[in-house]
């Protein structure tokens, strides 16, 4: 994950400009996340709606990723 110029991104390859921090891709980790951790790790107060959008596109992230192992 990094915060950008264009908000928070999903960025599996851990090479974006921006400040980042590791998440890892499972249900349970996405579900631990909150706003001040979010905000501590990004040095930068993180909104509830900010959160809330994170948390729906990393499930899907997330989802997509199982689908593609499982069809390997």
């Amino acid at each position: 994950m990094v915060k950008g110029e264009e908000g928070i991104e999903i960025d599996p390859t851990g090479k974006k400009a921006g400040r980042g921090f590791y998440l890892c891709p499972r249900r349970e980790c996405i579900d631990k996340l909150n706003l001040k951790n979010l905000s501590h790790a990004l040095r930068v107060e993180v909104r509830e709606e900010e959160l809330k959008k994170l948390k729906e596109v990393l499930g899907s992230y997330v989802e997509s990723q199982e689908k593609e192992v499982n069809n390997v």
